[in-house]
C-alpha cells in the first residue's frame, strides 16, 4: 500500500509557508478510514494521490476467493467419479471448469473499467456466501446406545484381551504355530458331516495333540463363559481387536475332539467341551463392538453348533447335558442386540476414526484404511472448507443404519444389492473430502450378517430339537 495517499500539513512558520509535508500510510484499514474522512471533508487537509492500487487489490482479493470456492467445487464434483453410489454431474463439471475463465475476465474488465466500489462491495458477497456454504457443517450426531458400557479396567475385557491383537493383556505369544492354523495340517473337520467318523479315527494322536496344546485357549473359554465383561467394551482407533486365529482354532479342535469323544462312546463329554465355547461366543456377541468380533462369533458358534447336532445323530445323551446345552443356546443375546453391536459399534468407531483426523493427530489415509494418497492430508490443513466432520459421520450413520435394518429384517437378498443413499447434488457441491473417506470406511456388511442368520438357524434347529423354546 506504499505511495497511496498523501497528508498535506499546511502551516506558517515566522510568517512564511512552509513546503508541503506528506506521509504515506501504509496501513490498509487506516486507509480507508482516511478515504472516507476525505470525501466527507474536502477542507480536513487530505489530498488523495492515487487509490488505484487499492482498487486492483480488492479486485484481485474476491476473484482469488471465488477461485478458491469453485476449485472446491470442482473438486467436490470429481470426487463423484470415485464414490460408486454418487450421480456423476457432467455439466455441473464443465461449468465449474469454465468458472475461472469467466473469473478472470471479469476481473480484468473490472480493473480496466474502474468499477464502482459498490460494485466490488456487491461481488464480495459472493465468494463469501460460496466460502460459508463449504465451510457450514451440521448438528453433532447423537451416537447409538449399545447399552452398559465398559472400558479397559474391567476385569472381563482383560480376560477377553487374553486373544488380542496388541493388548497389554495378550498372551497370544504362549500359543503354537498360529500361522499355521489355515494348513494343511491343521485340526478341521471335513465339510460333509458324512465323513467326520473316518476323520476323528484316522487323526485321532493328532486330534489329541492339538487339543493338549490349547489348554490357554480352553481357560480363555470358561473364563469368558462364566466371567465375561460386564457391558460392552469401548473400540476406540488404536484399540486391540480380538484374534480370529486362536479362536477359530479353539472352535475346530474342540468340534473334533467332541467328536472324537462321542464316537469313542463318550457323547456326554463331548458335549460338555463344546457348552463353554458356546456360552463364551454368545457374551463375545453381547459384549463385543464391531462387525470384526460379531463374526468372529458368529463363525465360531457355527463350528460348534455342527458339531452338537453331529453327536446328537450319534445316538442317545443323558438329559442332564442335553438341559445343559440347552441353557447355553437359550443364552443367546436376541437378535436386535446382536445387530445394534455390530452396526452401531461401527458408527461409534468411525466417530472416533474422524474425531482423530480432524483434530490433525491422524491423517485420512491411515485412520480409514485404504483412502487414495492423494486424500491423505491432515485435517487442520485442510480446513472445514473441504471436510466438514458432522456432516461425514452423519452421512455414514444413516448409511449404516439403513443396512442394519435389512440386516435385522432378514432381507438378505436386499441387503446384497444395497448401496448408501443417493446424495442430492446440492451434498455433492461440498465435503469432497468427507465423501471420499465415506466411500472408503463403509465396510462390507454383507459376509458377516450371512454368517450371523446361519449361525441362528442352526442353533435355533439345535434348540427345537432338544425341546427348548
Amino acid at each position: 500500500m506504499q505511495n497511496l495517499i498523501a497528508i498535506r500539513s499546511d502551516h506558517q512558520s515566522r510568517g512564511a509557508d512552509s513546503a508541503t509535508e506528506f506521509r504515506v500510510l501504509r496501513a490498509p484499514a487506516f486507509a480507508l478510514l482516511v478515504l472516507a474522512a476525505a470525501d466527507a471533508h474536502p477542507d480536513a487537509g487530505v489530498v488523495i494521490v492515487s487509490h488505484r492500487p487499492l482498487h486492483v487489490a480488492a479486485v484481485i482479493a474476491v476473484t482469488l476467493a471465488s477461485l478458491v470456492g469453485g476449485a472446491i467445487v470442482a473438486f467436490s464434483l470429481v470426487a463423484s467419479v470415485f464414490v460408486p453410489w454418487e450421480v456423476h454431474r457432467q455439466d455441473e463439471l464443465a461449468f465449474a471448469a469454465g468458472w475461472p475463465v469467466v473469473l478472470l475476465v471479469l476481473a480484468i474488465l473490472a480493473i480496466r473499467w474502474r468499477v464502482a466500489w459498490g460494485w466490488i462491495a456487491l461481488a464480495t458477497l459472493i465468494p463469501v456466501a460460496l466460502l460459508t456454504f463449504l465451510a457450514h457443517d451440521g448438528p453433532p450426531v447423537d451416537m447409538p446406545d449399545l447399552g452398559p458400557r465398559v472400558g479397559s479396567d474391567d476385569p472381563g475385557y482383560r480376560t477377553v484381551m487374553w486373544l488380542g491383537k496388541g493388548s497389554p493383556y495378550s498372551r497370544l505369544g504362549e500359543l503354537p504355530a498360529l500361522d499355521n492354523i489355515g494348513s494343511d495340517k491343521a485340526i478341521r473337520l471335513p465339510e460333509d458331516p458324512a465323513a467326520w467318523t473316518e476323520y476323528a479315527r484316522t487323526h485321532k494322536d493328532s486330534i489329541e495333540a492339538a487339543w493338549s496344546g490349547l489348554s490357554l485357549c480352553r481357560e480363555w473359554a470358561s473364563q469368558v463363559a462364566e466371567h465375561p465383561p460386564l457391558g460392552v467394551w469401548r473400540q476406540k482407533l488404536a484399540d486391540p481387536v480380538l484374534d480370529f486365529r486362536p479362536v477359530r482354532q479353539l472352535c475346530n479342535v474342540t468340534s473334533a475332539h467332541a467328536y472324537l469323544l462321542a464316537v469313542e462312546g463318550e457323547p456326554d463329554r463331548g458335549l460338555e467341551e463344546l457348552i463353554p465355547v458356546i456360552r463364551a461366543m454368545n457374551n463375545i456377541q453381547r459384549t463385543g463392538p464391531l462387525l470384526l468380533h460379531e463374526m468372529i462369533a458368529a463363525v465360531a458358534l457355527e463350528i460348534s453348533f455342527r458339531g452338537a447336532q453331529s453327536i446328537l445323530d450319534l445316538g442317545p445323551t443323558s438329559e442332564k447335558v442335553r438341559a445343559e446345552l440347552r441353557e447355553a443356546l437359550e443364552g443367546a443375546p436376541p437378535a436386535s442386540h446382536v445387530m445394534v453391536n455390530m452396526f452401531g459399534g461401527e458408527i461409534e468407531h468411525a466417530s472416533g476414526v474422524l474425531d482423530q483426523a480432524a483434530a490433525g493427530s491422524e491423517p485420512i489415509g491411515s485412520a480409514a484404511k485404504g483412502v487414495a494418497h492423494w486424500v491423505d492430508i491432515r485435517m487442520p490443513f485442510a480446513g472445514p472448507l473441504i471436510f466438514n466432520r458432522n456432516r461425514t459421520l452423519r452421512n455414514y450413520a444413516e448409511s449404516v443404519q439403513d443396512a442394519e435394518a435389512l440386516a435385522l429384517a432378514r432381507k438378505l437378498d436386499e441387503l446384497d444389492k444395497w448401496r448408501p443413499r443417493r446424495a442430492r447434488w446440492t451434498q455433492q457441491l461440498r465435503n469432497p473430502v468427507g465423501r471420499l473417506v465415506n466411500a472408503m470406511m463403509i465396510p462390507a456388511f454383507v459376509k458377516p450378517v450371512h454368517y450371523y442368520w446361519r449361525e441362528e438357524d442352526l442353533r435355533v434347529a439345535l434348540l427345537r430339537r432338544l425341546g427348548g423354546k
